[in-house]
């Protein structure tokens, strides 16, 4: 009965082990229907979604550098034609030749005054040279120069090579590094005389730095590098933040072609870079930009993932078809030998399911941070965008900005928007509150940043989902439990197009220009606001930039001829765009007047101008008021004060004369003691005294040495001596001035007092 017990229990033994060992042949299907579909998608990666990534961030990349260069082709050609017209004014073809600068000193100021207007009105310039070739050259880089034979040549080569054009700065010989090795070369045309071979010429060198950012806006990422080439004469410009030496190489020899013949090339560092080129035209020239930016930067993670994925799932497919060999194997096995051969024991075959299942999970996390950076690359863009309109740089917004931005449709039509202008006094309120606005509107709130403390906020929305309550109440929740709030706010009425948010921006200047002392943190604009519709209108810069020049010259009537231009330009505008313009023009003349090294409120005792512009809606009593209240009052200012300056130096002069007149003197060693240039010197010396440096001096020297011979009986070589004369020349002046010779003076006045 034993023996039978025990033949039972081993017959369950050996089944259970038998089943235990078919519970393996599930292993091959498993890996094989995972490691599949797993392939299918690694393979789906690396050569589809890898190349539409890489194809999506060259579509940017073209539309970043597109963009930038018309910003870059804006200034450029702003300058050219701003050159170009200085160049043809009245002012600068004159006869130049025959003019003593000595003697015409006031032209040589109004020549400086406006060379230095020209200077500071675009950020491009770094410095101006107007050169005068004649028998005796004179430049003017904005104060009058004596130029140097070295400096003659660069000038006159200038000359010679062109009329108007683009060309190597020679004249930084001290290598100073903020400034640009290329040059924009004028010549003034002669109205006066074809024989005349008398030039004249303005040379613009360039600020490098502001050049090295313009050209750092090619690249929409941090990593890449960017040039613009003068292809005439080989310069390369390239940005502040990263520079190549591979690729600077190749541009230096003039290899550039070989970048232009494909859009994604291997030769730099060995990695794929979208290179976008192009060309603009510069008068008489041209010149290509290149954009290089590394395709790896997003592309490599998210490619080396689908590598571990398809190995992966090569590796399962293996294991599967190794398994079902043994398992075929093993079921053809003679039933006898099945328990032999089988191990009742579990095996581990879920490692590689795992494995697939957290690739695809970190998969799953790559891509999510990849749509996190490309959004916050596009919202990037489109603050960069917004920061345009406000700028005013898309007049024909509708059309054209719809066209070139397709992709962001949706944020641009059937949307509305509110405007937040925020003003911080810390920056870490700053971090909080765009914290806050990235938790309530994630993909609705786009920054434009104008400095560190100062930032402006588009809330965009449709179908009333946001509501002006929502974002007071954000607002609302940094100012809670706080006993000071370190920021103000002023929030716009809702508009339903971005072709208003110019005039927004405007008003809310306006507003904040109005409010004497904030007494809320928080303030909405009121809805009688109005936006305008098709008052089609462009403020007169011109007309501004002729009235601050006309200032900087102290010319009242051409000033009160220019304000009667700006009020007839006026005439028929809305009064939204009237008191626009006024409050504009205003606050020019106030930046002119700080900018000049001018107190306001010592001028103008700390009224509030502003108020009276915002509340007086006739034109004519306002146009009146900025002359004879503003204006003028200022250049009297400045007069007042040159001419305290100009008394206070020609005091010390004639100290300094009556103190060493009997050295040898010089006008120019005066000059150098004082701080001042000879030229001003010797013009405010005649302006205050009557008579020029050199006579004065003479003048006192024969009084000193007449007091002598009357006084004291020493020679006449000793006097001489004594009031810094060599003899024989003492002896000239003295009869020259006299009519005596110093003996005859002597014994003159001798035999008088006998």
């Amino acid at each position: 009965m034993n023996i039978v017990k025990n033949k039972i229990k081993n017959i369950n033994y050996k089944l259970a082990s038998f089943i235990s060992g078919l519970s393996k042949i599930k292993i091959a299907p498993i890996l094989l229907i995972v490691s599949i579909p797993s392939l299918l998608i690694g393979l789906t990666i690396y050569f589809i979604v890898v190349d539409q990534m890489t194809n999506e961030m060259i579509s940017n990349h073209e539309k970043q550098v597109q963009s930038q260069i018309d910003f870059i082709d804006q200034e450029f050609q702003a300058l050219e034609l701003s050159l170009n017209n200085t160049s043809h004014q009245s002012f600068f073809t004159r006869d130049y030749a025959n003019i003593d600068f000595n003697e015409d000193f006031y032209i040589a100021e109004q020549l400086r005054d406006v060379l230095l207007s020209k200077q500071n009105s675009s950020n491009l310039i770094e410095r101006i040279h107007f050169f005068l070739d004649s028998d005796s050259p004179l430049v003017f880089n904005p104060n009058l120069r004596r130029v140097s034979e070295d400096l003659v040549t660069y000038y006159r080569n200038f000359i010679e090579i062109g009329d108007f054009y683009w060309g190597i700065n020679t004249l930084n010989e001290s290598n100073e590094s903020h400034i640009a090795d290329i040059v924009l070369v004028r010549n003034v045309p002669s109205f006066f005389n074809v024989y005349d071979e008398s030039m004249s010429s303005f040379v613009v060198e360039l600020n490098l730095n502001t050049i090295s950012q313009m050209v750092d806006g090619l690249n929409p990422f941090d990593t890449g590098y960017s040039y613009l080439i003068d292809n005439e004469n080989g310069i390369v410009l390239s940005s502040n933040n990263n520079t190549n030496p591979e690729l600077t190489g190749i541009l230096e020899k003039g290899d550039k072609n070989n970048l232009i013949d494909s859009q994604v090339i291997e030769s730099i560092d060995r990695e794929n870079y979208s290179v976008i080129t192009g060309s603009m035209d510069r008068v008489n020239n041209s010149w290509t930009y290149i954009s290089a930016v590394p395709v790896s930067i997003i592309t490599e993670p998210v490619r080396n993932v689908s590598i571990v994925i398809i190995i992966v799932s090569l590796i399962g497919i293996l294991l599967s078809m190794i398994l079902a060999n043994f398992t075929l194997q093993f079921i053809l096995k003679p039933l006898s030998n099945i328990t032999e051969n089988i191990n009742g024991k579990a095996g581990n075959y879920y490692s590689s399911i795992e494995l697939t299942i957290q690739n695809l999970q970190d998969l799953r996390n790559e891509k999510k941070g990849l749509e996190k950076d490309i959004n916050i690359t596009n919202k990037k863009l489109i603050s960069s965008i917004l920061y345009q309109l406000v700028e005013g740089r898309f007049q024909d917004y509708n059309d054209k900005l719809l066209e070139e931005y397709e992709e962001f449709s949706y944020f641009f039509k059937g949307q509305s928007y509110y405007y937040i202008d925020i003003q911080f006094k810390e920056l870490n309120e700053k971090k909080q509150l765009e914290k806050l606005f990235e938790e309530y509107f994630p993909e609705n709130n786009f920054w434009i940043n104008y400095t560190p403390e100062h930032s402006g906020i588009v809330i965009s929305f449709d179908n009333e989902k946001i509501s002006l309550e929502d974002i007071l109440h954000i607002l609302d929740k940094t100012t809670s439990n706080r006993d000071s709030i370190n920021y103000s706010v002023i929030v716009s009425r809702p508009f339903n197009s971005l072709y208003y948010l110019n005039e927004i921006v405007e008003q809310i200047r306006v507003k904040k220009s109005s409010l004497e002392q904030k007494t809320d943190n928080v303030i909405v604009l009121p809805k009688d606001n109005k936006l305008k519709t098709n008052d089609d209108f462009n403020y007169p810069f011109n007309i501004e930039n002729k009235i601050m020049e006309n200032i900087g010259l102290g010319n009242y009537k051409i000033i009160n001829d220019l304000l009667e231009e700006f009020k007839e330009y006026l005439d028929g505008k809305s009064g939204n765009i009237i008191q626009f313009s006024l409050v504009q023009l205003y606050g020019s003349i106030q930046r002119k007047i700080i900018k000049d090294g001018n107190n306001p409120f010592d001028i103008y005792e700390d009224n509030n101008f502003y108020k009276k512009l915002i509340y007086n809606i006739n034109v004519q009593e306002t146009i009146k008021f900025l002359y004879e209240e503003i204006i003028t009052p200022y250049i009297i200012s400045r007069e007042e004060k040159e001419l305290s300056e100009k008394e206070y130096i020609v005091n010390e002069a004639v100290n300094y004369i009556h103190s060493s007149y009997m050295y040898d003197i010089y006008l120019e060693e005066c000059a150098d003691k004082l701080n001042i240039n000879t030229y001003t010197l010797s013009k405010w010396f005649k302006q205050i005294i009557g008579t020029n440096f050199i006579d004065y001096l003479t003048t006192y020297r024969l009084e000193q040495s007449k007091k002598l011979l009357i006084n004291t009986n020493k020679k006449i070589r000793e006097i001489a001596e004594d009031v810094g004369y060599k003899n024989s020349y003492f002896n000239r002046i003295f009869k020259k001035n006299q009519g005596l010779t110093p003996g005859q003076y002597r014994k003159k006045h001798k035999s008088n007092e006998i």
